[in-house]
């Protein structure tokens, strides 16, 4: 039998599977032609239904895990914002990693790194970011506005780091943020007016303003 009629039977069986359309006619013909020919064709295209279903089941996974577009773009923002000098190449991957974390390079034994993630907050297949932890990488740069585009984030935590400036006010705007802390940072100016505007913050440590 030639290739091309294997492969043509082998999408029969994958069409099946999937409740492809097939019209009922050349549904019969295939079927009779697979009984005359015997068993062992009838294993491989039952072999070949098996990794076309574990194939599907990988990419779906696959899928469930990535992170929305929109927060992808929000970590590169972040990741240049608190590393002005550019010392520290700080990058995040761009999808939900086993034990519902966004993994962070680079890491050393020093530093803490957490930025949590979750795949069933809303409908929409993507897994948004909800809790976002750097603490003792040394970070020279400024606290992130970007950091608001991140949208379902309840915890933030800078602990330990050399970022300068006050809360900006792009945060008020988060609607889930209930704990900050920016303990052992170079903060400076008066405490902010919009920190009124945070309507679900609960925990505010380190605001030592210098």
């Amino acid at each position: 039998m030639s290739f091309s009629i294997s492969m043509f039977l082998a999408c029969f069986k994958i069409s099946e599977s999937f409740s492809l359309p097939v019209s009922s006619q050349i549904q019969k013909l295939i079927r009779a032609f697979l009984a005359n020919f015997g068993h062992k064709m009838v294993m491989m295209f039952q072999l070949c239904q098996v990794m076309v279903m574990i194939s599907f089941s990988s990419s779906i996974t696959l899928l469930a895990s990535q992170l929305h577009p929109g927060e992808v773009e929000a970590l590169t923002q972040i990741g240049k914002t608190v590393n002005e000098d550019g010392q520290l190449s700080l990058k995040f991957v761009d999808r939900c990693q086993s034990g519902s974390v966004v993994e962070t390079e680079p890491t050393s034994a020093g530093n803490n790194s957490t930025i949590g993630c979750n795949c069933s907050i809303t409908d929409d297949n993507y897994c948004h970011i909800n809790y976002f932890l750097l603490k003792d990488y040394g970070l020279p740069g400024r606290l992130p506005p970007e950091l608001a585009n991140l949208t379902y984030v309840q915890k933030i935590d800078f602990t330990r780091n050399y970022l300068y400036g006050t809360i900006p006010v792009e945060w008020a705007s988060m609607k889930n943020l209930s704990f900050i802390s920016l303990t052992a940072n170079r903060l400076s100016g008066n405490i902010p007016g919009h920190m009124g505007s945070f309507t679900a913050l609960t925990y505010l440590y380190g605001l030592n303003l210098l």
